[in-house]
């Protein structure tokens, strides 16, 4: 995108806001015990938001799934990507209703897992870290590793729900 994508403005529910805080408001809706952002220390408007830094600089995604994994209090941790603009908050209740005690969950699209919008257990800490100790930091392997070792399951994403998953990666994208 060449900028930070959480700063894009969009317009939602009437309001221009930046994407960050548009997915902030949708997690902020589910009334979650406790709201973790990991990004940019920026949280305009949102004082629940607990600001989490990444415990590892160069690990990427991984590295702020741990860093969040990590802090939680929760059982279970729903993570969200900014830059994944059109999941609904219904998209997210659905996932975390299929989730069981000590069991999440993640999104599946064909072969390809969805991490950056899945529900995690707090038990995938030792793997994450352990996967960044080795430089293993491809979220699809991750993935995998938790379905073998039955922490997550999948959810085969329904064809009509597939637009709600999309990235924000180009400028086309926005909009």
């Amino acid at each position: 995108m060449g900028r930070d994508k959480g700063e894009i403005a969009i317009n939602w529910h009437g309001e221009t806001v930046p994407l960050r805080v548009r997915q902030l408001r949708i997690l902020e809706s589910l009334e979650p015990e406790e709201l973790l952002y990991s990004g940019p220390s920026r949280v305009d408007g949102l004082s629940r938001a607990k600001i989490i830094l990444d415990q590892w600089s160069d690990a990427g995604p991984l590295s702020g799934i741990a860093s969040c994994l990590e802090q939680t209090t929760s059982d279970l941790l729903l993570c969200l990507a900014v830059d994944v603009a059109r999941i609904e908050k219904l998209t997210l209740l659905k996932l975390l209703r299929k989730c069981r005690a000590g069991q999440g969950i993640v999104p599946r699209i064909g072969k390809h897992y969805e991490p950056l919008v899945a529900v995690y257990p707090k038990r995938a800490f030792r793997l994450a870290i352990s996967q960044i100790a080795e430089r293993r930091l491809r979220l699809q392997d991750f993935v995998r590793r938790l379905v073998s070792d039955h922490l997550v399951t999948e959810y085969s994403v329904l064809d009509e729900e597939i637009p709600l998953f999309a990235n924000w990666n180009t400028p086309a994208d926005v909009g």
